[in-house]
């Protein structure tokens, strides 16, 4: 009962585990790919806005830009350059700050010196490594996002917040040449905190999930559990129930053959014998008579004779009188001296290890039909010589008979329960609730054994 506790666990633990396992996996995965998701839709849409905001601006305010640009090229000189910004476009940078996410505004001139920046320190600084500027001053416009904490090589510190940069052309008024290039950062903390909260419910909602989902495999688990266990059960419970039927068909077979011994024994045979002593009286009285008149009788005393230990030999195999008088180590230990007298090929031995009080009836009598059946069978079947050894003991896994056999005929049958002479064994063992098997020796004999669960 334990073992199969024991199975029962560690079956429940191996799916629970694989479940567990699989569900884990599969709720990362899922995490990882909408997270991926959101975290591309929404780059994409703050890299578009601020793009299309850059677009604008440069648009709005291009001529502002031409001049200033013009006028700094002029000039040479960086902080001139700062204090040439016109009114106008202080004011359209002051408003794009004020009324939009734009943190921070910087113009280039051709040849990528900062000539404007909405922080001082940056002006006058060359960045025309810049890869956003080079696609930029080659008439290609760029966006890309830089994530807090990522260090920005160019403008020499380190993101506070999450920012959107794009770089857009100035052109020329005719569009023929880029003449500088216009760069707006813009805050997207709003966006990825959405976005965050996003990915934040997404986990909670894939774990409450799965959570859910692995609380019915479990539920699953342990219900095909129960049910299998209750099938188990029955089973066990009807091969229990065929097993008493069968010990009791056994029983009740014994029982009826017992009797019909009894009768025979103390009915028929005693009447015989009656029969038999009065024919001998009357013998005696015709002894004077004439020869003819003798051998009459005298025939019919043998044939009495004859009939009488018929039927006495008929009594005995229905139920020897012996397993009940003297017990079944007795009656073994007779069985095998008048099957050693039968055969003068076979060797016979027993051996009986448990005490006599500690064989049930009903055991003695299984044990005793199946010995008597097998060596009979074995004597008709004319085995050529070997020793048959009979040993019934008291083993861990319950009350054991072997019978072990060497005889040269047995050797190469691979099929060593079905050879001639033990199909009865194996029967009568399971029906009366045993389990049969069969092993060949390293020494080449072969043992049948019937064991009985204790």
């Amino acid at each position: 009962m334990e073992a199969k506790r024991q199975g029962k666990i560690q079956l429940t633990r191996f799916f629970g585990l694989t479940s567990f396992i699989s569900i884990s996996v599969t709720s990362l995965l899922i995490i990882i790919f909408i997270r991926g998701l959101i975290v591309s839709s929404v780059e994409e849409i703050s890299e578009q806005g601020n793009s299309t905001l850059t677009r604008a601006a440069v648009s709005f305010f291009s001529d502002e830009l031409n001049a200033f640009i013009e006028q700094a090229e002029q000039n040479g000189e960086e902080d001139a350059a700062a204090q040439m910004v016109s009114y106008h476009l202080r004011r359209h940078i002051h408003d794009l700050l004020r009324e939009t996410s734009v943190v921070r505004v910087k113009i280039y001139d051709w040849s990528g010196r900062v000539i404007y920046s909405t922080k001082p320190e940056q002006i006058g600084r060359m960045q025309e490594g810049n890869l956003g500027f080079a696609a930029a001053i080659s008439g290609n416009e760029t966006t890309r996002i830089l994530y807090r904490d990522t260090f920005n090589l160019f403008d020499e510190e380190t993101a506070e917040d999450n920012l959107v940069q794009t770089y857009v052309p100035i052109h020329t008024p005719d569009k023929s040449n880029v003449i500088g290039v216009f760069e707006i950062y813009s805050d997207i903390n709003d966006q990825i905190k959405d976005a965050g909260a996003s990915v934040a419910g997404l986990i909670i909602g894939v774990v409450v999930v799965m959570v859910i989902l692995f609380g019915i495999l479990l539920f699953n688990i342990k219900r095909a559990e129960r049910i299998v266990e209750d099938k188990q059960r029955e089973n066990r419970e009807r091969q229990h129930t065929l097993e008493v039927l069968s010990s009791k068909m056994l029983t009740a077979q014994e029982d009826e053959k017992k009797r019909i011994a009894n009768e025979l024994h103390e009915d028929v045979v005693q009447t015989l014998v009656a029969v038999k002593f009065h024919l001998e009286s009357q013998l005696q009285q015709l002894s004077n008579d004439t020869d003819s008149s003798k051998d009459e009788p005298e025939q019919i005393v043998k044939v009495l004779q004859d009939a009488a230990r018929k039927i006495r030999a008929v009594a005995v195999d229905l139920r020897n009188p012996s397993l009940d008088d003297f017990g079944l180590r007795t009656t073994v230990d007779s069985m095998v001296k008048e099957y050693s007298s039968v055969s003068d090929d076979l060797n016979f031995v027993a051996s009986v290890q448990i005490p006599e009080n500690e064989i049930p009836l009903e055991r003695k009598t299984i044990i005793y039909r199946i010995l008597s059946e097998t060596l009979t069978a074995i004597c008709k079947l004319g085995y050529s010589e070997g020793t048959i050894k009979i040993d019934l003991m008291q083993s861990p896994e319950g009350m054991k008979l072997g019978i072990e056999t060497n005889w040269r005929d047995e050797i190469g049958n691979d099929d060593l329960g079905a050879v001639d002479g033990f199909g009865s064994m194996r029967e009568k063992t399971i029906l009366s609730g045993g389990d049969f098997s069969s092993v060949r020796n390293d020494s080449g004999s072969v043992t049948r054994q019937s064991v009985w669960p204790n």
